[in-house]
């Protein structure tokens, strides 16, 4: 009986993650966004924005050697809500760009949390897998992850085709409705 609870509770932990893991990643406008942001209002260049992706990556690597360094130190649960944090402020460092230097600083910024909190969440994963299936589980886990992704983004560039249709409808219409309205005009 205890077994049985015990599974439950484990079965109910996959759940939490993969939608925690969902809700982390959901975002399919994110680097839209910014690359319009940085290459439309700041004016920077397209050169420019891919070396911001660059420090950005360099910035996920310190991160990496940092949580490698501090993740066995640090309470577990403390680490979770960490991730929480993490990723709150890799969201925010963004509000703060402004120019070409604080873009640099932003893109450090976010390397840095949100790649701890990416690794905080795949530690999570590796230690509610069981061991006997880890790989197969951890697997499963992410599969789960990427088909909600991929889902939302259907979804998402679903509703924008239509909105784009219905656009077109609208401007076909508009035009219909000068095009009668010029021809009035003539025979008047």
């Amino acid at each position: 009986r205890i077994a049985g609870w015990l599974h439950h509770q484990r079965q109910l932990a996959k759940v939490a993650f993969v939608l925690f893991l969902f809700l982390w990643n959901f975002n399919p406008f994110s680097s839209n966004v910014l690359k319009h942001y940085s290459t439309e209002v700041l004016q920077l260049s397209e050169q420019f924005y891919g070396n911001l992706s660059s420090v950005q990556a360099a910035a996920g690597i310190v991160a990496c050697i940092i949580y490698g360094l501090i993740c066995r130190r640090i309470p577990f649960g403390w680490l979770i809500h960490g991730s929480i944090v993490a990723g709150i402020l890799s969201t925010l460092c963004y509000w703060l760009m402004v120019d070409a230097t604080s873009a640099v600083v932003a893109s450090v910024a976010f390397g840095l949390t949100y790649q701890l909190g990416v690794l905080i969440q795949l530690d999570l994963a590796a230690r509610i897998c069981p061991t006997e299936s880890a790989g197969t589980t951890f697997a499963l886990l992410m599969a789960m992850v990427v088909a909600l992704l991929t889902a939302v983004a259907y979804l998402v560039w679903r509703n924008l085709a239509a909105q784009e249709r219905a656009r077109a409808d609208l401007q076909a219409a508009y035009d219909e409705l000068d095009r009668r309205v010029e021809q009035r005009q003539r025979h008047a």
